[in-house]
């Protein structure tokens, strides 16, 4: 009796497996395309050769005076640029200067309301207060990468002049 009991099972088991691939090509049939996958084994791609970047460009901000820009500004337009009216609590630090003209507080924008962002009025300038000293620190990498003659993929005009 077992033994006709596994021979029925087995039958109805390949019988099964019959009807799933019909199933199988009578959807593809309908939706052209193969939802179903295809194997269990996993893909094995070859994964692209490490690739380093090559340093940053930096750039040195040219500096500029903000008396001369407000000077210029009057020359051009025939009235004094006014300091920032202020509707909201937040503002700049007292001790804020713009890097590029030396703008006091009064002429900085708080651009995103106390996070960070500051914008000059006077020279048009968009910074972020925290950006300084993580740009010091870059330059500070740079300069004791450069005295290394066998450090490779520097930029040739680095030493930046000035």
């Amino acid at each position: 009796m077992t033994k006709i009991m596994t021979q029925i099972i087995r039958t109805l088991l390949v019988y099964i497996k019959f009807q799933e691939n019909i199933i199988i090509s009578l959807f593809v049939l309908l939706t052209g395309r193969n939802v179903f996958p295809k194997s269990d084994v996993p893909i094995s791609k070859k994964y692209r050769k490490l690739q380093i970047d090559s340093l940053p460009i930096i750039e040195v901000l040219k500096k500029f005076d903000y008396q001369d820009l407000l000077d210029d500004y009057y020359q051009e337009k025939g009235r004094e640029l006014k300091p920032i009216n202020r509707r909201s609590s937040s503002s700049p630090p007292k001790s804020l200067t713009c890097p590029r003209c030396s703008a006091p507080g009064e002429y900085l924008y708080d651009n995103t309301g106390g996070r960070g962002q500051y914008h000059c009025k006077v020279c048009k300038l968009l910074f972020n207060s925290k950006s300084r000293s993580t740009q010091k620190k870059l330059n500070y990498f740079l300069i004791k990468i450069r005295l290394n003659p066998e450090s490779p993929g520097l930029h040739p005009d680095w030493p930046p002049p000035g």
